[in-house]
């Protein structure tokens, strides 16, 4: 059954193209394709697809110029290439446009979603830092690799850097078979400054992670003579509270007390 809408006189189809990502479950490791197919109500196939993604959005807009259209059922296929992306949730717009109309119609055809996962398998997994996570002050990349000669980490456009990988991880064992398999980086997020930053992973030079955070500094690399503590309540629960003070070696604060503080109550 076909779905017509008019726009500027001319019979569009609207939210009926089938949309095929392939693979069907993609990892950070895949070349992701998009498969589109359906029959059209006239001979206008769209056609000259040109693709933008934006953020989490990959946006497919084709084209018929076409002054005459035989009022034919058409099959139409289009398959598009859009290579390797972040782990993360996408949305798929398909849109079609009629330029030969004046003024010209545009309609939304298709439209799907897709989860890239951050693994590759199951052997390898990038515990810090995550998807869309906050970094500030000195922190640890780690993670996880079952089997691997060489782990690195790629910041930006930077170079590839090896970190330490063997440590002990009982928590490994059920899925590796052993629990030597641990990877840590030290590393100064400061160094990156303000904004948003890509970090990859590697084992024995094949991606296994893919992810974008955020960097919030001070305004310089490291921070020094600096100090500060303060109290935060109602947390981790309601009535109760922690005091947090400012780590030199951390560049950060950390949890330096704990205390109940329920309203109209002092505890000592």
């Amino acid at each position: 059954m076909l779905l017509l809408i008019s726009l500027g006189g001319i019979s569009l189809r609207a939210q009926g193209a089938e949309i095929e990502i392939m693979p069907p479950t993609p990892s950070v490791n895949d070349r992701i394709s998009i498969r589109i197919f359906d029959e059209w109500p006239d001979a206008c196939t769209p056609e000259n697809p040109e693709v933008m993604v934006s953020a989490n959005t990959i946006e497919i807009n084709t084209f018929s110029d076409s002054q005459a259209c035989s009022q034919v059922i058409t099959p139409w296929e289009l398959q598009i290439s859009v290579g390797y992306l972040p782990a993360g949730d996408y949305q798929v717009r398909v849109l079609y446009t009629r330029e030969a109309t004046l003024p010209s119609a545009t309609s939304q055809i298709g439209q799907t979603r897709f989860t890239v996962t951050n693994a590759a398998h199951e052997g390898a997994f990038l515990e810090s830092p995550q998807q869309d996570s906050y970094e500030s002050g000195i922190g640890l990349i780690r993670g996880w690799v079952c089997q691997a000669e060489t782990i690195e980490v790629q910041i930006d456009d930077g170079s590839r850097r090896v970190v330490a990988y063997g440590t002990t991880r009982g928590d490994t064992r059920e899925v590796c078979g052993d629990d030597d398999n641990g990877f840590g980086y030290t590393f100064n997020w400061n160094a990156l400054g303000d904004g948003t930053h890509r970090l990859q992973a590697f084992a024995d030079g094949v991606v296994f992670a893919d992810v974008r955070f955020t960097v919030t500094t001070l305004g310089v690399d490291f921070l020094r003579d600096a100090s500060g503590e303060y109290e935060l309540e109602n947390f981790p629960q309601l009535g109760e509270c922690v005091t947090v003070r400012w780590s030199e070696s951390h560049q950060n604060f950390v949890i330096s007390g704990q205390r109940l503080c329920l309203p109209g109550i002092t505890l000592q």
